[in-house]
């Protein structure tokens, strides 16, 4: 059965920890953007799932991930805890790894959260890189993106523009997957943390309506179950697999986007999104875009080749490696593909 492409988006906070909006509506705003998906996260409580919140909705799956972590310490997000209250007071390393004990898929939050100037924020990076309790990070937080080096008399342009505040992802962040994925398969997602939150004066800061359209997560894999909590699980799995693409939808909707790379011992053997083989001669790698656009391959953090307005790349691949595809439109970033792995064995 062909693979389906369903399009969300990850890391939102609702009225159940420190967001504005009301859980409820915030689900409503995502079906009426038309999302496939919405994970919820507020901070260190399941209340969308304790309420009967989560499953299918007509054509949404509404997913709850806590948001693991207090004021000023790491965050992660936990997909499947089945006890919350073990993880009450823990350090960030003890509590990842009670909650991967308890097969709850992990990912880190804003592993280099914004620096907000003349802000003492709760943000705090991700140090203990050293646990393998992690599936995935977030390669790309959009409220981190767009608050980095904010002041406080910009909130209007916050407001109203906060497309001309996007810089992509953090090179240090895109550095630091590029060194996990080296050593183990790390899957990467988009996330926006969003709060929409209301500032006197000024109204709604980052509205889910506006945010909703931007950084989405593209995932690729079979058809969901109609069940919603096995739908869930599955939507999970496939993101902590890495079968996915984070891409700003707000610049072109970057659906159909895909890496390939086949094998030679023919369609058999092609790997996608986040899939792993060994390295023998002969294989090739495709890249196919919906926009003509500037794709770039980056193999081990290093690029090894680059096109310009194009719609699809054809390279021969002549060693082992991690292999990532990077696309940016109209000079501004755009899609961040999962790897392909393809192992040295020897």
């Amino acid at each position: 059965m062909a693979d389906r492409e369903y399009v969300g988006c990850i890391h939102v906070h609702s009225r159940f920890s420190d967001g504005h909006t009301h859980a409820e509506e915030i689900f409503a705003v995502a079906a009426r953007v038309g999302l496939d998906f919405l994970v919820m996260t507020d901070h260190n409580t399941d209340a969308c799932r304790r309420e009967g919140l989560t499953g299918w909705d007509g054509g949404l799956l509404r997913l709850s991930a806590p948001e693991i972590g207090t004021r000023h310490r790491p965050h992660f997000l936990a997909f499947g805890l089945t006890d919350l209250d073990a993880l009450d007071r823990a350090s960030a390393h003890d509590a990842i790894e009670a909650a991967a004990r308890q097969g709850a898929l992990c990912f880190v939050a804003h592993p280099h959260p914004a620096r907000i100037r003349f802000y003492s924020g709760g943000y705090a990076a991700w140090e203990d890189w050293q646990t393998t309790a992690f599936r995935g990070i977030e390669i790309w937080s959009y409220m981190h993106d767009v608050c980095d080096y904010v002041i406080p008399w910009q909130l209007f342009r916050l407001r109203r523009h906060h497309a001309t505040l996007v810089h992509g992802p953090r090179p240090e962040t895109l550095s630091l997957w590029d060194a996990l994925c080296a050593e183990r398969r790390v899957a990467g997602i988009g996330a926006l943390d969003n709060h929409a939150r209301l500032i006197p004066l000024l109204g709604e800061i980052l509205p889910h309506a506006d945010l909703f359209r931007t950084l989405r997560t593209h995932v690729v894999c079979p058809e969901l179950p109609a069940d919603g909590a096995e739908a869930e699980r599955s939507l999970a799995s496939a993101m902590a697999d890495g079968k996915a693409f984070v891409a700003l939808d707000s610049r072109a909707d970057a659906a159909g986007f895909r890496v390939e790379a086949a094998g030679p011992a023919g369609p058999s053997a092609t790997l996608s999104f986040g899939q792993e083989a060994s390295y023998s001669p002969g294989w090739r790698l495709a890249v196919t875009s919906p926009l003509k656009a500037h794709l770039t391959v980056i193999r081990n953090g290093q690029v090894i080749a680059a096109r310009e307005a194009c719609d699809g790349m054809d390279l021969a691949i002549d060693r082992p490696g991690v292999y990532r595809v990077e696309a940016t439109l109209e000079g501004g970033p755009w899609v961040f593909a999962n790897p392909v792995y393809l192992r040295d064995r020897t």
